[in-house]
């Protein structure tokens, strides 16, 4: 899969949802995520535990250009145990919790995560059918 992505630090989230609501955005769920980053040559890779449920490991490619993120991207659910060998092998560079509120509008995920210990953030994620030619 192949993504436009920008993140950045909020201080007003409630004037946000309302503007998003008055746009036409459905809220989708509401998430309790913890990331582990790790470090695996040029890739990058996360394993994400959501809502002490589902655990998925995202390997992706990042390319920044004026504060967008393009993403190249693939998700492989994991059960614990596998989790627990990666987080061995792997050393973890950097952990965060967060909460993650999920909104959607039209193709854009639109996500207000309240980070322990760095604040909020607005992130828009839109996902194209096919990466752009370079």
């Amino acid at each position: 899969m192949f993504n436009y992505e920008i993140k950045t630090k909020i201080s007003n989230l409630d004037e946000i949802i309302q503007v998003i609501k008055k746009q036409g955005a459905k809220r989708e769920g509401f998430f309790k995520q913890k990331d582990y980053y790790l470090k695996v040559g040029r890739y990058k890779k996360k394993i994400r535990e959501i809502n002490n449920e589902a655990i998925e490991m995202i390997s992706y490619t990042r390319n920044e250009k004026m504060g967008r993120k393009d993403s190249e991207y693939k998700i492989i659910k994991l059960t614990p145990k596998q989790k627990e060998i990666l987080l061995i092998q792997n050393n973890p560079v950097c952990f965060v919790e967060k909460t993650r509120e999920l909104w959607i509008y039209k193709n854009t995920r639109i996500h207000f995560d309240k980070v322990v210990g760095l604040g909020d953030f607005i992130e828009l994620e839109t996902v194209v059918n096919q990466k752009p030619k370079r």
